[in-house]
């Protein structure tokens, strides 16, 4: 959520008003110079290694999201892989069996509705504003030529 929501309630209902429910009740707070694209994979990436992979929505939604963030941070994102991110998590929202697979999509969410123009510089303009994703710093050649995202932040 942008600074201009700071002072709402932190409450079930509030949140989820705006797109951001509690799930855990865990909050990240984080300042602008932040990649929102790369802490979202991260938590994408969380709830690939949490999943337990009994249902077929969940097992393979959290690891094709992975997969379509790591092609965006790494400069190869394309023109549809929002909307892709969004019917996956559709997809697993309906037909997951546990609250993992229900609640996976909402920081994609919730973030998309707040900072869609970070994730439209990234698959757009192969720029990350912040400098966290290195690959985005060079050409869609050299992203391609640098290998899989690692994980790592460049500082």
């Amino acid at each position: 959520m942008p600074a201009s929501e700071l002072e709402m309630l932190t409450e079930f209902q509030a949140m989820t008003a705006k797109g951001a429910p509690l799930g855990s009740g865990g909050v990240l707070v984080l300042d602008e110079d932040t990649c929102i694209v790369d802490v979202v994979r991260n938590i994408a990436e969380f709830n690939e290694e949490e999943s337990c992979g009994k249902c077929f929505p969940c097992r393979k939604g959290t690891s094709h999201i992975v997969r379509i963030f790591d092609n965006i941070i790494r400069g190869l994102g394309q023109e549809g892989d929002i909307e892709k991110l969004q019917e996956i998590g559709k997809t697993m929202v309906a037909g997951s069996l546990c609250g993992l697979g229900q609640l996976a999509p909402n920081g994609l969410n919730a973030t998309l509705r707040y900072f869609r123009d970070e994730y439209d510089e990234h698959i757009r303009d192969k720029h990350c504003r912040t400098g966290t994703c290195r690959e985005l710093r060079g050409t869609r050649r050299e992203a391609a030529a640098a290998g899989p995202h690692t994980g790592q932040v460049a500082r």
